[in-house]
């Protein structure tokens, strides 16, 4: 106790002690002599001093305690001790929120100890002790028989969300026993379907997702998450027709909810198949309507992203110095919130840049950087670009044989995530080798096999090119293969 608290305490004891010695004398009625008046007034004026001096007490008492932190906050805390996160999974939102769900009921679980403890772990930026404390929890819910199966497999979806950025075994595994618990449950598919995507299995996250669509007959909102993430594997996939109508569905259900994050998601998701497609004006449209609304929400992760989108779309137009705008403009952002993944890309699209200008020294520096951290967090389809880049690299500087090796090993990636674009992209680079090598058969024969999957895929500018090479080298020296 302080000073000011016992000054509080000795007054209202005073004052106390005045109102009963009021009493007393309004009961025994003593003599004018004795002149208790003077001393009534001193109780009377004590007493109001201490009710207006205890409050002000009371405001210093509180405004001096820790401040609870915020949702927002703590999240903030657990991601800059993470890894990073999917950038292939364009739904960054709800990654975050997912994460924030489940900051939010350990707080509302105020007599669980246990969970207490996790979140003021959490709140310290320690995520090994806040999962260990966690899967104590979802251990032993998961045992009792008094709650109920969504409870405990949400306990398990909690574990998941924590190490989610950071440990992709562990959080595999949390999402599948939340699911053992509890089939029923559309977040844990959901979670599970992320991190399949993660680990190439493109398949079993697509049966993931189509769960989510099942389970979700009344939730709106996990309906028009399933739709853009069914959306994402059809990308991947090549299917950009497919892709492009599950984007639109989602869209369709988070304008009717009113769901911001979920637009402007959504309008990212529609830019990249009108990207991957070649049109690039209805892409950058759909950017800077996503970036217009990350800006009013202040969602730094969404406009890192969109940052990046534009600069792409910059790139492709040959407008370098705005591309390296957007990028640095991503790459702040994602160091300021420590987003590995986000810094892998922004690194890998700036050597795009440096290549373009013939900086081929600081192209491979980014390239390797971005490998460096691709490698570290595990993500595949980050290493098929970087290897490919890489590629490029060593072919413009005459080295083809370790130009084709590092196109090898993106094919390789490519083939095992069943990513029709990069392989498309894998197969014309590897006929560039064996056209400049001379051999224009093999040339010719690669860039058939590019062609085709470009066609399936839709992507329109790259089959442009891809013709014009097979018509240069291929057509008049009798190469063309015919299927």
């Amino acid at each position: 106790m302080n000073l000011l608290s016992i000054v509080a305490l000795l007054l209202n004891i005073i004052a106390g002690m005045g109102t009963i010695f009021l009493f007393w004398h309004e009961k025994h009625k003593l003599k004018e002599e004795q002149n208790p008046k003077l001393i009534l007034s001193i109780g009377i004026i004590v007493f109001g001093i201490s009710l207006v001096l205890h409050p002000v007490i009371s405001f210093y008492e509180k405004s001096k305690l820790p401040k609870p932190l915020t949702v927002d906050a703590i999240a903030n805390a657990v991601i800059a001790k993470q890894k990073g996160y999917e950038k292939e999974l364009q739904d960054q939102n709800d990654q975050i929120q997912s994460l924030k769900e489940t900051i939010g009921r350990l707080q509302e679980d105020k007599k669980d100890k246990l969970k207490q403890k996790a979140l003021k772990a959490l709140a310290n930026g320690n995520i090994l002790e806040a999962t260990t404390l966690m899967e104590e929890v979802a251990q032993a819910s998961s045992k009792a028989i008094k709650i109920s199966a969504r409870q405990a497999s949400t306990d398990w979806v909690d574990v998941g969300n924590i190490v989610y950025f950071s440990n992709t075994q562990k959080a595999h595994e949390a999402y599948q026993k939340a699911i053992d618990i509890d089939p029923s449950n559309p977040f844990a598919w959901n979670r599970l379907g992320h991190i399949l995507i993660r680990l190439g299995q493109i398949d079993k996250a697509k049966q993931a997702y189509s769960t989510v669509l099942k389970l979700s007959t009344k939730n709106k909102i996990m309906k028009s998450i399933g739709y853009g993430n069914m959306g994402i594997v059809y990308q991947i996939r090549g299917d950009l027709v497919k892709a492009l109508e599950m984007h639109n569905k989602s869209l369709a259900i988070d304008k009717e909810l009113g769901r911001k994050e979920g637009i402007a998601s959504d309008y990212s998701n529609i830019g990249i198949v009108y990207q991957t497609q070649g049109d690039l004006v209805k892409a950058r449209e759909m950017y800077y309507k996503s970036l217009a609304i990350y800006k009013e929400l202040g969602r730094k992760v969404g406009m890192a992203l969109t940052y990046n989108y534009l600069g792409n779309v910059y790139q492709i137009q040959g407008d370098l110095v705005k591309a390296m705008e957007m990028y640095n403009k991503s790459l702040t952002i994602d160091k300021e919130l420590g987003r590995k993944e986000g810094i892998a890309s922004d690194y890998s699209n700036i050597g795009n840049v440096y290549q373009i200008q013939g900086d081929l020294v600081k192209a491979r520096e980014m390239y390797n950087k971005s490998l460096a951290i691709d490698k570290e967090l595990g993500r595949k389809v980050g290493m098929a670009h970087n290897y490919s880049n890489i590629g490029n690299v060593y072919q413009i500087q005459g080295d083809l044989v370790k130009a084709r090796e590092m196109y090898n090993k993106s094919l390789a990636i490519n083939k095992e995530l069943g990513r029709k674009v990069g392989m498309a992209y894998n197969y014309g680079n590897m006929g560039n080798v064996y056209q400049i090598q001379g051999d224009l058969v093999k040339a010719c024969k690669f860039w058939q096999t590019s062609l085709a999957l470009c066609k399936s895929v839709g992507a329109k500018e790259r089959i442009t090119f891809v013709e014009r090479l097979i018509k240069k080298f291929c057509e008049n020296s009798g190469n063309t293969i015919h299927n």
